[in-house]
């Protein structure tokens, strides 16, 4: 999962697998059948590792404390020395675009479940008097653009400015508070 966090599929190679998984090509091929499917695994990973912090987002119970909460998680994603730059998933929307149709649905099913997560969050907001009424699904739209433009930012090495722009994004949704 690593290795294609950082580099992405294309550029991450057979060789940089066999280092990373400790295995051999024919191991990698026999337990995951291509490149590909070693791939597929690592998004199945990858949604499983992000699922817990969308969860807590979409059922806690303090709205826009959620959202802040949730943005610092993916904050200290991107400016940690240790983890790859951005997301996964998203580094894999831009990098596949509209070229595989399972990866899109893969791609497509995380895009959802993030506006899902943002709109529980805000709408907790709304009926708890903290932002006015009837601008959660906008401001969700909002706060995810501004997230997924980050990580892209991230994702080209400009991991300052995409520390910038998710500050920004904190400082914006807690002025939202009526």
């Amino acid at each position: 999962m690593g290795g294609f966090w950082k580099h992405g599929y294309e550029a991450t190679s057979l060789d940089a697998l066999v280092v990373a998984t400790g295995i051999n090509v024919s191991s990698l091929y026999a337990a995951y059948g291509s490149k590909r499917g070693l791939f597929q695994a690592a998004l199945v990973r990858y949604e499983h590792h992000v699922g817990s912090a969308l969860e807590a987002l979409a059922a806690g119970s303090c709205g826009l404390d959620d959202v802040v909460r949730f943005v610092e998680w993916v904050r200290s994603g991107v400016s940690s020395d240790v983890q790859p730059m951005g997301c996964l998933l998203v580094n894999t929307m831009v990098e596949f675009a509209t070229q595989d149709q399972e990866i899109a649905e893969v791609t497509q099913r995380h895009r959802e479940r993030v506006r899902r997560s943002l709109e529980a969050a805000i709408t907790r907001a709304e009926r708890s008097g903290e932002i006015e009424p009837h601008t959660g699904s906008t401001r969700a739209a909002l706060a995810q653009a501004a997230m997924f433009g980050a990580l892209v930012t991230a994702r080209s090495g400009a991991i300052v400015d995409a520390d910038r722009m998710l500050c920004g994004l904190v400082a914006e949704v807690r002025r939202w508070r009526s």
